[in-house]
């Protein structure tokens, strides 16, 4: 199916109730997707550039829905950040980091690991339920998706070394071949955690 909304309904996990940030939002579609089905706080970041696209987005498609116990659910939060800075308040109780398609430059690998490593050492206080439908308390959980697309493996080489050195393991969800994209041969779904000490 090529319909977003019924792949995310596929996925493994359920974002309702969780407190989610988008890194590198661009156009905000995938954080208008997880606060339609029902995080409790998203929060979209990019950068200066590109924010007043986003917040006329975040506008549009996310202006006012109920959750599922009937209250009002806020709309997201445009917030203008650069991999590598400091996280503001913002990244309170992070559950859930979406990082989709940002590996490209080799540049970026250090400020996107950094900020990556400050929003899963952030102290999570929502409550997660498992693909079996129980409740558990959870540490955050950062969604990664790659292309293996011309030119990127340099700098994807570079993200799995370095994640390596910061404390956080990787596990793959899921890889969709690509048969009939010239410029793409594979997407790769991963989980990044922070190591146990």
């Amino acid at each position: 199916t090529s319909d977003p909304c019924a792949l995310a309904t596929q996925a493994p996990f359920d974002v309702r109730g969780l407190n989610v940030v988008e890194l590198g939002a661009g156009c905000g579609l995938l954080s208008a997707l997880v606060w339609r089905l029902g995080a409790a706080k998203v929060v979209a970041t990019e950068r200066l550039e590109l924010l007043p696209l986003l917040a006329r987005n975040m506008a549009s498609c996310c202006s006012v829905a109920m959750n599922s116990e009937g209250e009002k659910q806020s709309p997201p939060v445009v917030v203008e950040y650069m991999w590598g800075g400091d996280v503001g308040p913002w990244a309170n109780r992070c559950d859930l980091i979406l990082a989709i398609d940002l590996i490209y430059d080799i540049e970026a690998v250090e400020p996107l690991i950094s900020s990556i490593s400050l929003l899963l050492a952030a102290k999570s206080g929502a409550r997660a339920s498992d693909s079996h439908g129980a409740s558990c308390s959870h540490s955050p959980v950062a969604l990664l998706a790659l292309d293996a697309a011309f030119k990127r493996p340099l700098a994807r080489e570079a993200f799995f070394s370095v994640i390596q050195s910061k404390g956080i393991e990787s596990q793959i969800i899921s890889i969709k071949h690509l048969a009939d994209d010239e410029k793409r041969e594979s997407v790769s779904l991963w989980a990044l955690r922070l190591k146990n000490k």
